[in-house]
């Protein structure tokens, strides 16, 4: 299987002929192990350094979130905002023959989530187009401007990040899966995204998630920035695990009945990801209730440019079934005796 789709450099190449560094956007996606590959190469800036390579500091958290959303125009005052971060970064990496700049948020700036619509409009696609070519004047003139992306197959993103959403995100109330894969279509556009990306800010090098994450995702994007693995990466870091397909289907079930704040949706993570949750191994279930609803969600986001990246479905290892009322009513049992315990929160 082919690992990637337009590999455009190691990063191995600190001196260019037009005099400009190299600058790595490393756009995502989500659920790609952004927050470990973050963690880790934040915490490792100093060693990174030592190689000629910079990792801004945008503290408190090693992501460079706040610069894409004051470029964005999220904030009151985000030019000044933009301008001061901008000033971290030269400062930062003077001395350094690249710099690497990490958020997920480059990948869907523009569309937001829990909007109880869709979010793929002209107005949304316009204001999106503006943001990147912004980021891309930002930088252009001083840096040779390229974006790392890994991408999962599109249905186990969708499943992912809905995940992601339903457990962790700030709301209250019912949030369901079919509403989401309208609200987020666009990010399932693989091949109109990269585009996107590839016209408005620049070139694009575009990875399986998972091929890459059996070898390492730390080493594969060490290598790719022409750095070596800091000495205390892991071969393999998973900061946030994420609950099964089962206990995505509870958590809606559960919804219905009661609005459901976000600490209590923690508490259901963590109790997912326990000892005593009851699911036994078997075939991966399914979000999707039926197999030609996903059959015709992979046929409506097949990505011709990308899809070579992935194996096809596995459909013998997968189980349609919605959750039936005397199912959830063990899995709430479960939960409310595992409650009386006094659990922990997950990380």
């Amino acid at each position: 299987m082919p690992e990637d789709r337009s590999h455009t450099g190691t990063g191995q190449e600190p001196n260019r002929s037009d005099g400009r560094r190299r600058m790595y956007l490393h756009a995502g996606s989500h659920k790609t192990g952004t927050t470990a590959l973050q963690e880790i190469l934040g915490s490792a800036a100093g060693e990174l350094r030592q190689q000629g390579i910079c990792w801004p500091l945008f503290p408190p958290i090693p992501a460079h979130h706040r610069l894409v959303r004051s470029v964005y125009g999220e904030f009151l005052f985000s030019g000044l905002e933009t301008h001061r971060l901008l000033r971290r970064i030269r400062r930062q990496s003077r001395g350094c023959h690249a710099v690497v700049l990490s958020s997920e948020k480059i990948y869907r700036m523009g569309y937001e989530f829990f909007e109880n619509a869709e979010q793929l409009t002209e107005e949304n696609q316009q204001k999106r187009i503006a943001f990147l070519r912004r980021l891309r004047a930002l930088f252009a003139d001083e840096f040779d401007l390229r974006i790392i992306l890994y991408l999962r197959r599109v249905d186990e993103f969708a499943e992912s990040m809905y995940k992601e959403l339903l457990f962790r995100k700030k709301y209250a109330g019912e949030f369901r899966f079919d509403a989401f894969l309208v609200e987020q279509r666009a990010l399932f556009r693989y091949d109109e995204q990269i585009r996107e990306l590839e016209e408005n800010l620049a070139p694009v090098s575009v990875y399986a998630y998972e091929t890459v994450r059996k070898g390492g995702l730390v080493e594969h994007f060490c290598s790719l920035v022409g750095a070596k693995t800091p000495a205390r990466a892991p071969v393999d870091a998973r900061i946030r695990l994420s609950a099964s397909n089962t206990g995505a289907l509870f958590l809606a079930r559960l919804a219905r009945s009661r609005a459901l704040e976000q600490a209590e949706r923690l508490r259901i993570l963590a109790f997912c990801l326990s000892d005593d949750w009851p699911e036994q191994a078997g075939r991966k279930r399914s979000l999707w209730p039926t197999r030609h609803a996903l059959e015709q969600f992979m046929q409506t986001y097949r990505s011709p440019g990308v899809s070579a990246l992935w194996p096809p479905v596995d459909w013998d290892g997968i189980e349609f079934s919605p959750m039936a009322d005397a199912e959830f009513e063990r899995y709430r049992d479960a939960f409310e005796r595992w409650s009386r315990r006094g659990p922990a929160s997950p990380a």
